[in-house]
């Protein structure tokens, strides 16, 4: 489930165990679930969704920013909730980002995560291992040398 840290009021911050793509396209899809997606743009990572009142009447009319950024374990997602009027932290506003997270979590429980999110450690691990043992494997048969094998050994563990 995704949850999230709020900071303030209006704004919550996540990491998507997902590439920038999917998770993209997941918020997306997740905007267009409780308003209209106005604003797209892959490029810079930002997303601006309106949610007008005839969605959910007890709420004030609602605009959510959202914003991605690249991280080691995925993507991170930062969502801002504004009033129409553009007052940040208006009093709807958690109410907002638990309705889009609600979306999120459906969309996201939907996803087989290990076609969408190879996590970067992992394979960076494996080719490690992969990389290391080659290398024992040409010093072994005598391909290279010992001081051949130590200084690349040094700079594949190095590049860790």
């Amino acid at each position: 489930m995704l949850v999230g840290t709020m900071f303030k009021k209006g704004t919550r911050e996540m990491v998507l165990p997902l590439e920038f793509d999917d998770a993209f396209n997941l918020c997306i899809n997740a905007g267009n679930d409780i308003g209209k997606v106005v604003s797209n743009n892959r490029g810079i990572g930002s997303i601006v969704i309106k949610c007008p009142m005839k969605f959910f009447p007890p709420l004030n009319p609602a605009k959510l920013r959202i914003t991605f950024s690249r991280v080691e374990d995925g993507t991170k997602v930062n969502i801002q909730a504004d009033s129409m009027d553009g007052s940040v932290g208006f009093q709807s506003a958690p109410r907002w980002i638990d309705k889009y997270l609600e979306s999120m979590n459906t969309r996201f429980s939907r996803i087989d995560k290990s076609k969408h999110f190879k996590p970067k450690i992992q394979k960076q691990d494996t080719d490690v291992t992969e990389r290391l043992e080659k290398l024992t494997s040409l010093r072994d048969k005598g391909i290279i040398t010992e001081d051949e094998y130590n200084t690349k050994r040094k700079q594949i563990i190095d590049d860790l």
